[in-house]
Protein backbone atom coordinates (compact mmCIF):
# COMPACT_ATOMS: atom_id res chain seq x y z
CA UNK A 1 0.00 0.00 0.00
CA UNK A 2 1.75 3.19 -1.18
CA UNK A 3 1.83 6.02 0.97
CA UNK A 4 0.51 3.95 4.12
CA UNK A 5 2.85 3.29 6.84
CA UNK A 6 2.52 -0.15 8.62
CA UNK A 7 1.62 -0.24 11.95
CA UNK A 8 1.52 -3.69 13.76
CA UNK A 9 1.19 -2.41 17.45
CA UNK A 10 -1.65 -1.60 19.61
CA UNK A 11 1.03 0.39 21.39
CA UNK A 12 1.80 2.25 18.72
CA UNK A 13 2.09 5.97 19.31
CA UNK A 14 0.22 7.12 16.51
CA UNK A 15 -2.59 4.36 17.47
CA UNK A 16 -2.57 5.60 21.07
CA UNK A 17 -3.36 9.06 20.07
CA UNK A 18 -6.15 8.06 17.81
CA UNK A 19 -7.87 6.61 20.64
CA UNK A 20 -7.24 9.33 22.95
CA UNK A 21 -8.80 12.11 20.24
CA UNK A 22 -11.45 8.96 20.00
CA UNK A 23 -12.20 9.14 23.50
CA UNK A 24 -12.57 12.84 23.79
CA UNK A 25 -8.84 13.68 25.39
CA UNK A 26 -7.07 15.79 22.55
CA UNK A 27 -9.34 19.25 22.48
CA UNK A 28 -9.74 20.37 18.68
CA UNK A 29 -9.90 17.51 17.23
CA UNK A 30 -12.77 15.22 16.07
CA UNK A 31 -12.85 11.28 15.48
CA UNK A 32 -14.21 10.34 12.18
CA UNK A 33 -14.74 6.97 11.42
CA UNK A 34 -16.15 4.64 8.06
CA UNK A 35 -16.21 5.11 4.64
CA UNK A 36 -19.13 7.88 4.16
CA UNK A 37 -18.36 10.18 6.91
CA UNK A 38 -14.86 10.29 6.00
CA UNK A 39 -16.35 10.84 2.20
CA UNK A 40 -18.48 13.68 3.67
CA UNK A 41 -15.65 15.08 5.72
CA UNK A 42 -13.20 15.05 2.85
CA UNK A 43 -15.59 17.23 0.71
CA UNK A 44 -16.11 19.44 3.00
CA UNK A 45 -13.47 22.05 4.78
CA UNK A 46 -12.61 20.15 7.61
CA UNK A 47 -8.87 19.81 7.69
CA UNK A 48 -7.59 16.12 8.11
CA UNK A 49 -4.55 15.57 10.02
CA UNK A 50 -4.38 11.66 10.44
CA UNK A 51 -6.14 8.67 8.34
CA UNK A 52 -6.05 4.66 9.41
CA UNK A 53 -7.23 2.30 7.22
CA UNK A 54 -7.56 -1.55 7.15
CA UNK A 55 -5.28 -3.15 5.35
CA UNK A 56 -8.22 -5.16 3.70
CA UNK A 57 -10.68 -1.89 3.10
CA UNK A 58 -7.38 -0.34 1.41
CA UNK A 59 -7.14 -3.44 -0.84
CA UNK A 60 -10.69 -3.97 -1.55
CA UNK A 61 -11.50 -1.87 -4.63
CA UNK A 62 -14.09 -0.51 -3.25
CA UNK A 63 -12.63 1.83 -1.47
CA UNK A 64 -10.15 3.14 -4.20
CA UNK A 65 -11.70 6.56 -4.55
CA UNK A 66 -11.63 7.60 -1.36
CA UNK A 67 -7.75 6.39 -0.94
CA UNK A 68 -6.80 8.46 -3.79
CA UNK A 69 -7.85 11.27 -2.45
CA UNK A 70 -6.64 10.74 0.80
CA UNK A 71 -3.52 10.14 -0.92
CA UNK A 72 -3.22 13.88 -2.52
CA UNK A 73 -3.28 14.91 1.45
CA UNK A 74 -0.22 16.36 3.31
CA UNK A 75 -1.12 14.11 5.71
CA UNK A 76 0.12 10.88 7.72
CA UNK A 77 -1.69 7.89 6.88
CA UNK A 78 -1.30 4.10 8.32
CA UNK A 79 -2.49 1.03 7.46
CA UNK A 80 -3.34 -1.48 10.08
CA UNK A 81 -4.79 -5.33 10.68
CA UNK A 82 -8.35 -5.90 11.15
CA UNK A 83 -7.70 -6.54 14.66
CA UNK A 84 -5.87 -3.13 15.25
CA UNK A 85 -8.17 -1.07 13.61
CA UNK A 86 -10.96 -2.78 16.12
CA UNK A 87 -8.72 -1.47 19.55
CA UNK A 88 -8.71 1.59 18.10
CA UNK A 89 -12.31 2.14 16.12
CA UNK A 90 -16.09 3.33 18.31
CA UNK A 91 -17.99 1.19 17.11
CA UNK A 92 -18.63 -2.82 17.47
CA UNK A 93 -18.28 -3.49 13.80
CA UNK A 94 -15.12 -0.78 12.27
CA UNK A 95 -15.82 0.06 9.01
CA UNK A 96 -12.14 -0.03 8.09
CA UNK A 97 -10.93 3.34 8.11
CA UNK A 98 -10.62 6.41 11.08
CA UNK A 99 -9.76 9.96 10.21
CA UNK A 100 -8.68 12.06 12.51
CA UNK A 101 -9.79 15.96 12.06
CA UNK A 102 -9.43 19.44 13.62
CA UNK A 103 -12.50 20.44 15.31
CA UNK A 104 -14.81 22.99 12.82
CA UNK A 105 -14.53 26.27 14.11
CA UNK A 106 -17.63 28.14 14.98
CA UNK A 107 -19.41 25.65 17.19
CA UNK A 108 -22.58 23.44 16.39
CA UNK A 109 -24.16 26.30 13.71
CA UNK A 110 -21.19 26.05 11.83
CA UNK A 111 -21.39 22.45 11.86
CA UNK A 112 -24.69 22.33 10.83
CA UNK A 113 -24.19 24.53 7.91
CA UNK A 114 -21.21 22.99 6.50
CA UNK A 115 -23.13 20.04 6.94
CA UNK A 116 -26.08 21.14 4.80
CA UNK A 117 -23.70 21.89 1.63
CA UNK A 118 -22.46 18.57 1.96
CA UNK A 119 -25.98 16.93 1.75
CA UNK A 120 -27.25 19.09 -0.70
CA UNK A 121 -28.54 17.82 -3.79
CA UNK A 122 -26.61 18.67 -6.64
Amino acid sequence: MEGFQKVTSRQNQNLAFVRRVRDGREPGLIFIEGSRLAAEALRSSIVIRMCVVDEKFATSGASDALLTELSSLDTPRFAVSDTILASSADTKNPQGIILIAERPKGGFDAIAEAASRIAAPI
